[in-house]
């Protein structure tokens, strides 16, 4: 009788383990590739040759999200610090494995800053039904702290839309910015009345640096010693 029992509870494993490997999969492909789909731009409103989109979720509510950025002030740019907080709470598809099949066509293209593609299988234990999808534009594509400069050649964007852009329990969520409104940019700026649908880029903004600082107040004394004779 125990062997028989054994005997059971290995071809239960057995199933088991074969119904796991047949684990529901999804796809998710995002672009910004027309003046229809929209494109991911610069502050100046030109194209990024350089960088890519990361695709994903995250495990705190939109308004979660917007609360944390909000309270940067406004210096919503790129940094370290910034870029840390909120990867702590990303979860990124296209990586391969259970994340999905990588993507090149999310790194902008570089004469066009179009990006445009899918990542195939994405298993739904990542990305369950109804998890609100997010995209997160920048103009690097590695995030050490030497990547993040100050000078506003680094910059980013963060959009989603809490109606559309909704994992399926089946099937493909394409991902573009037709939908996109300004409820549904954390960072960056909605171009969507403007340009046809883009969504614009935020730099740093620059610390000024201690030169600038003793001129401002050299200035400043120069202008109150003046007033003093008057």
């Amino acid at each position: 009788m125990t062997h028989k029992k054994l005997s059971l509870l290995a071809v239960l494993v057995a199933f088991l383990a074969i119904q796991s490997s047949f684990a529901a999969t999804i796809n998710i492909g995002a672009v910004g590739s027309s003046t229809s789909t929209g494109y991911y731009v610069k502050e100046d409103g030109s194209f990024s040759l350089t960088g890519r989109i990361r695709v994903g979720t995250f495990s705190k509510t939109q308004a979660e999200l917007q609360s944390i950025i909000d309270a940067w002030g406004a210096n919503k740019g790129p940094s370290l610090s910034n870029w840390t907080t909120l990867n702590g709470f990303f979860t990124e598809v296209g990586l391969g494995g259970l994340t999905g099949g990588a993507v090149s066509g999310w790194s902008f293209n570089a004469s066009t800053g179009a990006v445009a593609g899918t990542s195939g299988s994405v298993d739904t234990t990542v990305v369950p039904a109804n998890a609100q999808l997010y995209v997160w534009a920048s103009t690097i594509s590695t995030f050490t702290s030497s990547d993040f400069k100050t000078d506003g050649t680094t910059q980013w964007a963060l959009v989603t839309d809490a109606v559309d852009w909704l994992a399926p329990s089946t099937g493909t969520k394409s991902l573009n910015l037709q939908l996109i409104d300004p409820a549904g940019v954390l960072i960056g700026t909605d171009m969507s009345s403007a340009s046809s649908n883009n969504v614009k880029m935020v730099a740093t903004i620059p610390e000024p640096n201690t030169g600038a600082l003793i001129m401002l107040g050299a200035l400043s004394l120069a202008i109150l010693r003046n007033r003093r004779k008057v």
